[in-house]
This record gives structure tokens, sequence and C-alpha cells, in this order.
């Protein structure tokens, strides 16, 4: 869905002011958190302590990355649970264009060998290259874990925080707010960054990474009904300028650079903007997701002064969350029961004996490879 026109603004809390204890009168807190590649791991550490403070957070919007780990939080999961989910996914898998060669069955193999190339070009229609270096499954598995609870949604209002994610609609060249749907394919939308992941279809539309045109979304989250904003830029483009030293920094700076006029627009809604200090973390250090967090940590205590006036009491805040988390849907999946026997009728005998002996040899091939090998193995 395009962007909504925005409501009139309400009256801000004046910096400082009490914050009421009863939840219907306290104003209603909403995060923008932006896009920045792997810096946008700080917004988990910056998380961890509204909740340690006891900050309500009742609306976020993010891009890219803030889009995962805002959609993830939004979803129920803790900030905590949410940097184990970094800290233990394998970077170096998530990023191969293709799944690795242990994990692929014989057939894929032997393509692998035959065709050793690390992108795949069509030959339909005159020679292509793809539209991105990698097709984001690795991406793809990551986002399922955290949003598998919610397939579909009418309205991502429904989930225990209400939540949108921005994308850019490549044909219309306009910023697109996906607020319903799948919340799996909105994150993978908000996160394709462009030549890296391929775009996604989605409604029709052909999305890539909101960063292109709306990297810290603060306007979206006032136009949720957020009456105090709190943007956190993580972007680059706040280390101040290191004149570059490859064409990727070269291609990294351009991106910046037209990013920093629709970001500054942008902050023009929020009430408090944050800027964690992430010099020396370039976009692609996933690995130190633990560093990073700690900064976005850093952050919120440097600017505890800002956002305490909008902490409340113990009793609001456990009467908030557990509202918050009555909505929440059940991450587990109900246990499968082990098939022992399929009973086939009216099938030709000839047909099941030589299923019988395919199954035979394709079992014997198998128990002879090593037992590491054996788990790898599927009968195609």
């Amino acid at each position: 869905m395009s962007r909504r026109s925005l409501p009139a603004r309400k009256r801000r809390p004046a910096p400082g002011s009490a914050v009421a204890a009863d939840a219907s009168e306290r104003p209603k807190l909403g995060l923008a958190l932006g896009g920045g590649a792997a810096r946008g791991i700080a917004h988990i550490g910056f998380l961890q302590w509204l909740e340690e403070h006891r900050v309500p957070v009742d609306f976020i919007a993010g891009t890219s990355t803030g889009g995962l780990v805002g959609g993830a939080y939004a979803a129920g999961m803790t900030p905590e649970e949410i940097r184990e989910l970094m800290r233990d996914a394998d970077w170096d898998i998530i990023f191969l264009a293709d799944s690795p060669f242990k994990y692929k069955t014989f057939r894929r193999k032997e393509d692998a060998r035959e065709f050793p190339a690390l992108i795949e070009l069509g030959l339909k229609s005159g020679l292509k290259l793809p539209s991105g270096l990698n097709a984001g499954q690795g991406v793809q598995t990551l986002l399922d874990r955290s949003a598998a609870p919610y397939p579909h949604l009418d309205s991502f209002d429904e989930l225990p925080t209400p939540f949108r994610a921005v994308a850019t609609d490549l044909d219309q060249a306009v910023v697109v707010v996906l607020g319903r749907g799948s919340l799996a394919e909105a994150m993978r939308a908000t996160m394709a960054i462009p030549g890296v992941f391929t775009p996604v279809t989605l409604d029709g539309r052909l999305l890539v990474d909101g960063g292109t045109l709306d990297n810290v979304p603060a306007d979206v989250t006032r136009s949720m009904g957020a009456d105090v904003v709190v943007a956190v830029n993580v972007s680059s483009s706040t280390d101040g300028f290191t004149p570059p030293t490859s064409f990727v920094d070269v291609l990294g700076r351009t991106m910046d650079t037209m990013m920093a006029v629709g970001v500054t627009k942008a902050l023009q809604s929020a009430d408090v903007v944050i800027t964690p200090d992430l010099r020396g973390f370039p976009g692609t250090d996933y690995r130190r997701s633990d560093e990073i967090v700690e900064r976005g940590y850093e952050a919120a205590e440097a600017a505890r002064d800002r956002l305490l006036p909008y902490a409340v009491d113990v009793e609001t805040y456990e009467a908030w969350s557990r509202a918050r988390l009555a909505k929440k849907r059940d991450r587990s999946f109900p246990p499968m029961e082990r098939v022992r026997r399929i009973r086939a009728r009216d099938v030709p005998r000839p047909a099941v004996s030589r299923g019988k002996r395919f199954l035979d040899e394709r079992g014997r091939a198998v128990l002879r490879q090593p037992r590491s090998v054996r788990a790898l193995t599927f009968v195609r």
C-alpha cells in the first residue's frame, strides 16, 4: 500500500514533563529505525535500554535492517532473543548466492562441478545478468524464524506492536509503506538492497530497499499515530567524511549522498534523534553483532535525559507489557506424528515392484556412505 497522507500533528509533550501513570493519558511513543546494513543491529541495544528503563513503545516503522529488527520486536521477540538470532546466524551462508555445496542434492552437486560459476546467467533471448547477486534465500530463512507465526495479516496493527516496513517502488519511484500481508515478505522487501539482493514482487509492485528514498522513516511513524517519535539513524553518513579506498566505498558513499536529502526531510517529523557512534563498523561487519548492539545501548544511555521523560512506573509498564504480549502468537509448531506405513490401493503391481526396487537400491547406496553424508542425501 502506498504512503498515506500524514494526519494533523498532535501536540507534543514538553521535554522533561512528567509522564502520567495512567496509560490512557501518557503520550504514545513511536520508533523510526533506520537502515544501515550491519550497523542496524545497534537497534537491538537501543530497544534493550528502553525495556530496562520502562519506556513503552507503541509504534514501530523500520527500513532495511531497521525493518528486520523492528519487525522481529513488533512480532513479540525480546531484544535478547533478537540478539541471539543475530549472533547465531551463519552470515557466510546467508549471503551466499546459492546453497552450500555440502547441502546440495546429488544432481545439483553434479551441476556445480560442471558449471562452477558464482553468478547464474540467463541465455533465453540473449545473455542476461541476474537482477541481484543474491536471491535472498538465506535472508528469507532468517526472517521466517522471527515472522513464522504471522504468514498473513489484514493489518500489521494486529501485531503485539503495530509495525510498518518501508520499501521503494522501482517503477513508480515512490515510497511504499507495507502494513499488511506476510510479515516476512514485508521484511524481505525492505531489505532488498539494490544489486545485492533481488527485488521483491509484492501486490504487483517491484520493491527494493526503502533506504533509497526514506532511510529513517520518522514521517511514517508519525502517520501511524505517534505523539512522540524517536528516530535512530545508523547510516554511515553520520561518521563524517572519509576518502573512499575502493569502488565499493565509492558506491556506498554515493548511496549515502542520494539518501541524505530524504533522511533530512524525514527527521523533521522526529522529536528525538539518536545517532549511535558506529565509526569503525562497516555495513558488512555482521560478525561483530554483539559489539554493535552495545553501541546502540550506549547511544540510548547517552540520551537518557531525552528518553526518561517517557518512562512510566512499574505498574503501568507491566500492564502495557501484558496487553502487548497477549497479542503474541505461539512460535512453536505442533509435533508431527511419525508415519509408519502408507497403504496404497488400486496401484498396479509392476509399478509397486519398480518403486520398491528403486528405494531398496537407493537405500543401500545411502548406507554405504559416511553417516555425515547420509543426513544430507535426499531421495528425488
